[in-house]
């Protein structure tokens, strides 16, 4: 028998078998991940609203024929778009992460909802729409289970366990050092949630699963302004793996296991693919939003630290022998480029530039980011002054699945030998510590996104929905998207 052959040859691998298992029987899930959920979702199509300012975003999308049109398609929110779910589900998904990449994600799980957004609400879109029209559902040249049109709720159910699947992959197997990349990752979760969701048996769900996992995909270098394809790509590709599985395409039970050519044998140098946990709602229940300012949520609490020693700072500025940074010391990627030329996507995320920004402006905004605020010669007198060190403790509280805290501390020491309080912030203001408090931020923030789209009236009937969880989780998702189109 061929390598490849070994592939087809035996019993599942058991992390499918585990990943089909956690899909067709899920446990119950939590009010709190639901709400979550319910906030994810807002988030992400209030993000892909606002991307439409922009002509390089709008280029993206639409059908890939010009003029070519699909009869009781999917829309795509914000504009008058009917298409194949996959097509829509890739043009949602580059709106959603074109100038927000941050909008609520996962700390070292790099795992974003909004990738998960796309796919299930293209699929449940096309789905109520085609109501009375069987002939319309097919995968490929198989009808699709004949099941009533879904509404949100189910939805929901699907975008906690797609964010289950991605974290907790993500988080394990970096853990172990062999982090495996998100977009993969997205395709493997939002494959087995869409076939389920389509109304897969688990048979159909391993052969989606096993799929995506041997499929290739994109880098996450092209996951944002101005490409922002990488995300596109892999929900349009769960899609197309979801529908070749119940149009009864035969899985590959060793797609991770295989000798020579299964996953872990070329991708991982014949380590082990890691899904131990039992997967519930906790990721879900953990999401980190991007709320409060314009800094990546893992460094905001290093931000906030600083906005608190800001009237210390800007009175004494010249006088600032040093800037003492401890952080947790993970996810921070080395910033190599020379300030002017990096992106504010980059400069959101660089420690030292947001720790003196704090500092100087007392808060952070997206224009604070601009080239003419970092130019600012004291931006580069202070930074020569910061001085970052890892801290142990805060590390430990970072990976702590629980908490999933992103500590830091900021500390000033002047001139003449005195130096202020060392402030520690553990949380940032769009994490769970926080969801109470941050309501308000949340549709505050969706209030100003939907406003470059649509009329007062229609943004009130959209946020009087989410502020009604049962009216909400109770409305077809073909009748909700209806809110979104012009």
């Amino acid at each position: 028998m061929s390598s490849t052959d070994s592939t087809f040859a035996g019993a599942y691998d058991p992390v499918l078998l585990k990943l089909a298992d956690y899909v067709c029987q899920p446990p119950a899930f939590s009010q709190e991940a639901y709400r979550t959920a319910e906030l994810a979702l807002l988030d992400a199509l209030a993000g892909a609203v606002q991307a439409l300012q922009d002509p390089d975003c709008t280029r993206l999308l639409g059908p890939m024929v010009p003029g070519t049109t699909q009869p009781f398609g999917a829309r795509l929110p914000g504009t008058d778009y009917e298409l194949d779910p996959a097509t829509a589900a890739f043009g949602l998904s580059c709106c959603a992460h074109w100038d927000d990449p941050y909008g609520s994600g996962s700390g070292i799980r790099r795992s974003y909802p909004s990738d998960h957004v796309a796919v299930l609400l293209a699929l449940g879109d096309w789905l109520g729409r085609n109501e009375g029209h069987p002939h319309q559902l097919q995968a490929f040249d198989k009808p699709l289970p004949e099941r009533p049109p879904p509404t949100l709720r189910p939805l929901l159910s699907a975008l906690i366990q797609a964010h289950e699947i991605q974290g907790l992959l993500a988080q394990e197997n970096a853990a172990a050092k062999r982090p495996l990349e998100p977009l993969l990752l997205l395709r493997v979760a939002s494959a087995a949630v869409a076939t389920r969701f389509l109304g897969g048996e688990r048979d159909a769900v391993l052969a989606a699963l096993s799929h995506a996992w041997l499929d290739g995909c994109p880098l996450s270098a092209n996951r944002s302004a101005p490409s922002a394809r990488a995300t596109g790509d892999a929900a349009s590709r769960a899609i197309q793996l979801a529908l070749r599985a119940l149009a009864g395409e035969p899985g590959c039970p060793r797609a991770l296991s295989a000798p020579q050519c299964g996953f872990e044998a070329v991708a991982l140098s014949g380590q082990p693919v890691l899904f131990e946990r039992t997967p519930g709602c906790l990721v879900m229940e953990t999401l980190l939003f991007q709320l409060g300012s314009a800094a990546a949520p893992h460094v905001q609490p290093a931000l906030d630290a600083a906005c608190r020693l800001h009237p210390q700072a800007i009175a004494r500025l010249t006088d600032i022998a040093r800037i003492e940074i401890h952080t947790h010391g993970q996810d921070l990627r080395p910033f190599s480029q020379a300030l002017p030329s990096a992106t504010r996507h980059e400069r959101a995320r660089h420690l030292p530039l947001v720790v003196v920004l704090g500092l100087l402006c007392g808060r952070l905004l997206p224009e604070h980011l601009g080239d003419e605020v970092v130019i600012d010669p004291r931006v580069g007198a202070l930074l020569a002054r910061t001085r970052v060190h890892t801290d142990a403790s805060f590390a430990r509280e970072f990976l702590d699945p629980e908490r999933l805290a992103a500590p830091h501390s900021v500390q000033l020491f002047f001139t003449d030998g005195s130096c202020t309080e060392r402030i520690v912030a553990r949380y940032p203001t769009g994490h769970r510590h926080h969801r109470l408090q941050s309501l308000p931020l949340h549709f505050e923030k969706a209030e100003v996104a939907l406003a470059t789209r649509f009329e007062e009236d229609r943004i009130e009937d959209i946020l009087g929905l989410f502020d009604d969880s049962e009216s909400l989780q109770s409305m077809p998702v073909s009748h909700f998207v209806n809110l979104w189109v012009p």
